[in-house]
């Protein structure tokens, strides 16, 4: 293995791993019917479907998307916001705002433009267990839809 070769990240960076960054992913999140909102934040939240192969493996990361637009503000704007929810989503204490092998978008609502780390993190705090309630009710449907038998299309 060479020196540049990435490891695992640790927990005081916020490494490509724990991103969406695919549009399906983001879509596939937002059609999820399992939500959070507060007064700066919709907060979405889907479990991912399990990879084929070897059911050994751990469950991945979860993964944080964040939708900033125009309402915001602008762009200096927008970008710190996405710094300070990345951030409160890293220092979240374990298992995290979400548990591993779930996908979280966050997407701002235009009263998020003058948050800083703390009055975001006591914004989340108060739906910390409504959020971690969703993603159980996610897991739930993720596994009543891979139990049902496939029915192929009628031709």
């Amino acid at each position: 293995m060479s020196a540049s070769a990435p490891t695992s990240a640790s927990p005081s960076t916020f490494g490509k791993e724990r991103r969406l960054a695919r549009r399906a992913d983001f879509l596939r999140v937002q059609a999820s019917t399992f939500r959070v909102g507060t007064r700066s934040f919709v907060l979405l939240v889907a479990c991912r479907p399990k990879a084929l192969g070897d059911a050994r493996v751990a469950e991945p990361p979860a993964r944080l998307g964040l939708t900033v637009g125009k309402k915001v503000g602008g762009a200096p704007v927008r970008n710190r916001v996405k710094r300070v929810l990345r951030e409160c989503f890293r220092l979240w204490p374990a298992p995290g705002l979400v548990p591993p092998g779930f996908d979280l978008v966050v997407i701002a609502r235009g009263s998020a433009a003058g948050l800083d780390l703390a009055r975001a993190r006591a914004e989340l705090e108060p739906v910390a267990r409504l959020l971690a309630r969703r993603c159980e009710e996610a897991r739930a449907a993720l596994a009543r839809a891979e139990a049902a038998p496939h029915v192929p299309p009628a031709r």
